[in-house]
């Protein structure tokens, strides 16, 4: 293996490197530094030798161009070197006409690739020509040995100077790794600091809003205002009981008056079922019906229902139901007096509710409910999160000897030596051989 590395990163064994973790970037970048410099002064000398080389090259081509149909090479020659020379001259030319870059990658490929070409031409045309111009042969294979020997040297410190660097972007990447988490520590232990303060903010605003609370549901008018909402759905009770009542005398009367228009259907008379069936449909929904349409659609229905009774054409079983259809007037009086009685009790509900309405006491008791719990959730979030951030803490900072060993690790191949790594918290001694 080529040797400058070793000058460049060989120690005492026995010496050890202290580095501080704030320092490892900067130390880093100095050997990037001086091994790119090598690289730069070992391209240099390889351009050199080379460019040298190929004017060297390029006057053993004059030559051979000058010696073609020279007269004293054999006539057994002459057809091979006829046929060989010109193709020969012409790829050589091409080759050493390929530019060769500054930069040392680019020269390395360049250099490598015109090596390559050179010998793929020996090995081609120029193997029939050592026969006719063994002199200038036997240079040209000194020069192309000149060239390949420069080129193997320099492919040896590549590859070294790619393995170094292989080795600090290994150390660089154990370093981000230490300070990301670093980094992750700092930013986690804040945002807990912050959630801390507002959690404390969100418990003093809980607990002045959970005594305002209850210091209204002490007060007067929040008592009269639950009395006012206790009476208001008293009053919406007993008007939806009056709806009931209306709706269940609608269906009674129905029930009757179905059975007599079944029996007008039977016997033909159409307009009579064709007015008993609109009085039914009013009866099955009587509250949206209205009363002065129901009570105005009874007394033909209720005719026609006592007419077929007395003609023994409709039998009616129940005694209630007889009595509501027997007596003039009876069921107008009653679906009247229950849709008097709904009335009354609507007027009554609706004032009950517009007083209720008038009290704010349990609007804002309401708003402060809601306000309570929507902060004790966001408390109970970010209690949540300050536990998951104080964990993140104590995880990333015991992985912190772990990731600072690792990093020692890495630096120790770029360093040469053994190296002991310090860093806020922790101290990486070197391994001791024994």
């Amino acid at each position: 293996m080529f040797r400058f590395l070793r000058g460049l990163f060989g120690k005492n064994e026995e010496e050890i490197l202290a580095l501080h973790v704030d320092g490892v970037e900067e130390w880093l970048e100095a050997h990037e530094r001086e091994l790119e410099e090598q690289l730069v002064a070992k391209t240099g000398e390889t351009r050199v030798t080379v460019v040298e080389s190929l004017q060297e090259l390029e006057g053993t081509l004059n030559t051979l161009k000058d010696a073609e149909g020279r007269e004293d090479i054999p006539s057994r020659l002459k057809t091979v070197t006829e046929r060989s020379l010109p193709s020969f001259l012409t790829a050589m030319d091409q080759q050493i006409a390929k530019p060769l870059p500054e930069d040392p990658d680019g020269f390395y490929a360049a250099a490598a690739d015109l090596i390559t070409g050179i010998l793929k031409v020996q090995r081609g045309q120029g193997r029939y020509l050592a026969g006719a111009f063994p002199e200038e042969m036997k240079e040209f294979r000194h020069v192309i040995s000149l060239i390949g020997n420069a080129v193997n040297d320099l492919t040896v410190v590549v590859k070294e100077a790619r393995d170094a660097q292989k080795q600090i972007d290994t150390a660089r990447a154990a370093l981000d790794a230490l300070k990301a988490a670093k980094t992750g520590i700092t930013e986690a232990g804040e945002h807990a600091a912050d959630l801390e303060k507002r959690i404390a903010a969100a418990e003093q605003n809980l607990q002045e809003k959970t005594a305002a609370l209850q210091g209204l549901r002490e007060g007067q008018p929040y008592q009269d205002a639950l009395r006012s909402r206790d009476a208001a759905k008293e009053r919406i009770e007993r008007r939806d009981e009056a709806e009931r009542a209306v709706q269940s005398l609608g269906a009674q009367a129905a029930r009757v008056i179905r059975k007599a228009a079944r029996v007008s259907t039977r016997a033909d008379r159409k307009e009579e079922a064709k007015m008993l069936n609109a009085c039914i449909a009013l009866l099955d929904d009587p509250v949206s019906a209205g009363a002065e349409r129901v009570v105005a659609a009874l007394p033909p229905a209720v005719r026609a229902v006592r007419d077929q009774f007395e003609s023994e054409d409709l039998a009616i079983k129940s005694k209630e139901d007889r009595g509501l259809f027997s007596e003039d007037g009876k069921i107008e009086k009653a679906f009247t007096d229950a849709f008097a009685h709904l009335e009354r009790m609507k007027k009554e509900a609706e004032e009950a509710e517009a007083q209720a309405r008038a009290y704010t006491a349990l609007h804002e008791a309401e708003d402060l409910e809601n306000e309570c719990e929507a902060l004790k959730a966001g408390v109970a979030a970010d209690q949540t999160a300050r536990k998951e951030a104080e964990e993140q803490v104590a995880s990333e900072t015991e992985h912190i000897p772990e990731r600072a060993r690792r990093l020692r690790d890495t630096l120790v191949p770029v360093a040469g030596v053994e190296v002991t790594l310090e860093g806020e918290g922790f101290t990486i001694p070197a391994e001791t051989r024994t």
